[in-house]
């Protein structure tokens, strides 16, 4: 078993990951995007980009525009997220 699903193993029921978790898999050089995306394909989660919990099993209620999105790709939910949270352009360093 590789180190990124060990960790796919021993997070897949943890309520909450923590910093110092992420950055002991960072120092073994695990990113959080792949993290993500091994998580999201072991345990077949949705991402959100909402800062609030949603327990497992409860309906997910938009508070604001009727419209809540979700996601099996991590990174187009935390995209989503930036964009629907009041981001009026996305930008991306021009180089020189």
């Amino acid at each position: 078993m590789d180190t990124l699903q060990k960790y796919c193993k021993d997070f897949a029921n943890m309520e909450h990951i923590t910093l110092d978790d992420m950055a002991r898999m960072k120092a073994e050089g695990i990113s959080t995007e792949m993290f993500l995306n091994a998580i999201g394909e072991t345990c077949c989660y949705l991402f959100h980009g909402s800062r609030n919990d949603i327990p497992f099993g409860e309906k997910i209620i938009s508070k604001r525009r009727d419209v809540v999105f979700a996601s099996s790709k991590p990174v187009i939910a935390i995209l989503k997220a930036i964009y629907l949270n009041n981001a009026k352009n996305l930008g991306v360093p021009v180089g020189t």
